[in-house]
Order: C-alpha cells, then structure tokens, then sequence
C-alpha cells in the first residue's frame, strides 16, 4: 500500500511541529511516494479544508485518510494526538472500512464541474437580494428571494449547510440537499433531494458562483446540478462511527457554564 503525504501550503507553517512528528512516524513505517500517481492512499495532514483541498487536486482514482490538526473535524478520520495508534491499526493492522462520498456534477455555460462539498449562488455584492428559479425534473418548486441557496453534499451538510438549520446527511447517504439562506419566505423550507433528481436553478440576475467555498464564476445562466454516481473512498477506522461524532462535536446535551 502506497501513501502520498498532502499538506494544505496555507497551513504547513502553522502546523509546522506537529506535522513533523506525524510525517516522522510515516515515513518510517509507511510506503511513501513522493508522486501522488503512483499512490493508493492520500493521507491528508489539516483538517476539513485540507481534506477537501486535496481531494479537489487529486480528485478521482484514490483513497483519502484525513488527519485533523484543527478544531472541528468532521469528514478527517483521527486527530494528531492519537494518530499513531490509529495509523498502526488502519494501515498495518489493515483495520478500516472505506465510506463511499459522492460529490455533485453541475453544468453551465457548456462548463462541466465538480463540487465535493457544496455549491452556493449569491448575489455580486453583500447586500445584494436575489430571485432565482428553482426547478426539480422539469417542474418548478419555487422562486426564491433572499440572500441565496446551498446546494450540498451528504459530506458538506455539516458545513455552511448546518449554519442555516439544515438537516445533517451520513457522509456515505446517496442524496443531496438544497437549503436557503435568508428567505423572504417561511414557507420555503430545506429539501433532501432523491440521488436520481436533476435540480435547476435560474438566475433573475447575475449571481455569484461559490463551489467548495472558492469563488468561480458570475453567472446569469441556469444551472443543473446532479448527484454523481461516482464516488470518492475515505478510509475511516474500523470503529469509526458517525453518530458518536456527531454530539461530540456540536456539543449537544451541554449547557452553558454558569458564572457565580
């Protein structure tokens, strides 16, 4: 089993003790390669963000494990302080499961992508309110107006989708999610949409383009957004699970300290 090292060049500085360590461990009891094509597993050393930039570079053809050095860590598999016991036991061991991901194919403007997380449309300025026409399998649902809608992932329904009140998916759920950010309407609500449905979306003006929290485009075109029916490969421990996750990282059944 070959393993390729991706660090986030943003964050090596920042993590620059502790990815040593880590990257020590590795390279002294690991297949290293310094080409990541000729790798079968990228170990990703950051956190979400560094797990979504690598697979957004390296993309398709290879396993992904993620090592958190950060705070939240929803989709990276083990944190840095137990980290080598974990990599004994997953890559020695041979301890893991693989967690199909699937990620979002969208079209405009004769333009084909890819979104692992999620996919926002907004308006060109901050204060900006915007209509857009929501179609799912040729039939309209609704127009919205507000700030803008998210378009996510089973994996990105913890990100910006979860700052909104939208509902949380497995990572490994076939389905997606539209959810609406600033409605001028109570009625329009969050939608898990079926892995087979085709979501439309027509700008009433020119909107920007968010994939993955980079901004890529303005558009004023429709855009098709579908669930893939490929899928990317994390590598998660054998006892990884979810739902043991979940309370530990939003904090649910905690209440605040009382200062006496």
């Amino acid at each position: 089993m070959k393993v390729f090292l991706s660090i986030n060049p943003t964050k090596e500085k920042k993590y620059q003790k502790r990815i040593k360590k880590i990257t020590t461990w590795i390279q002294k009891n690991l297949n290293v390669v310094d080409d990541y094509k000729k790798s079968d597993i990228i170990i990703s050393l950051g956190g979400d963000g560094t797990l979504l930039y690598s697979i957004n570079k390296y993309m398709d053809g290879y396993k992904y494990f993620g090592i958190n050095l950060g705070h939240l860590g929803f989709l990276t598999s083990t944190v840095d302080t137990d980290c080598r016991e974990i990599l004994e036991s997953v890559f020695i061991d041979k301890n893991y499961v693989e967690e199909k991901i699937y990620y979002l194919n969208f079209e405009y403007n004769d333009k084909c992508r890819t979104a692992i997380n999620d996919i926002v449309l907004k308006g060109k300025k901050i204060q900006e309110i915007i209509n857009l026409n929501v179609s799912v399998n040729d039939s309209e649902i609704y127009t919205h107006t507000g700030d803008g809608v998210i378009i996510s992932t089973p994996i990105g329904s913890t990100a910006y989708n979860l700052s909104v009140n939208g509902p949380i998916l497995h990572p490994s759920v076939k389905a997606f999610i539209l959810n609406n950010i600033a409605a001028h309407s109570l009625n329009i609500r969050p939608l898990v949409l079926h892995h087979n449905d085709e979501l439309s979306i027509e700008p009433g003006q020119d909107v920007s383009l968010i994939v993955d929290g980079r901004l890529i485009d303005k558009i004023d075109s429709k855009i098709d957004i579908t669930l893939s029916d490929d899928y990317l490969s994390i590598i998660r421990p054998q006892n990884w699970n979810f739902y043991k996750l979940l309370p530990r990282k939003l904090h649910w059944g905690k209440r605040g300290e009382r200062n006496c």
